[in-house]
């Protein structure tokens, strides 16, 4: 009667201790996502090499100046996106780091649509721009 009783009493305490230390230890370590991609809070080593020449200009014209051109002019054209975001403009994106970074590298929700950077491209922009966009 005694086991039975220490049983009920402390069978459903220690697994509940069990789960709260294995959370307590860090939990799940996959990194968060947003739309397929981690998300890239932190930040990034850069890739040597990279420059606005030699692969953001690149990154750009392949997947944002659909939208984001100084030769669009109109809502219709640029497909709604703001005038004035011209992302084939070198000065342009620097003055929007920060607002790159968080729509192609952070919630990845940029481009909208295909053709899209994958995960390695974006965590490499995402590179390019934390170190200072060189």
């Amino acid at each position: 009667m005694k086991t039975k009783v220490r049983q009920a009493i402390f069978g459903p305490l220690a697994l509940a201790a069990v789960v709260a230390t294995a959370a307590s230890c860090g939990g799940s370590s996959a990194p968060a996502m947003a739309n397929g991609c981690p998300v890239l809070s932190s930040p990034q080593a850069a890739m040597a090499g990279d420059t606005w020449q030699s692969f953001a200009q690149g990154f750009f014209a392949a997947n944002c100046t659909r939208c984001h051109s100084s030769t669009l002019t109109g809502s219709a054209a640029r497909n709604g996106a703001p005038s004035g975001l011209d992302w084939d403009v070198e000065a342009t994106v620097k003055a929007h780091l920060d607002e790159i970074r968080d729509a192609v590298g952070v919630g990845n929700f940029m481009p909208p649509d295909a053709p899209m950077p994958n995960c390695d491209e974006r965590k490499r922009i995402v590179a390019w721009i934390d170190a200072k966009a060189p």
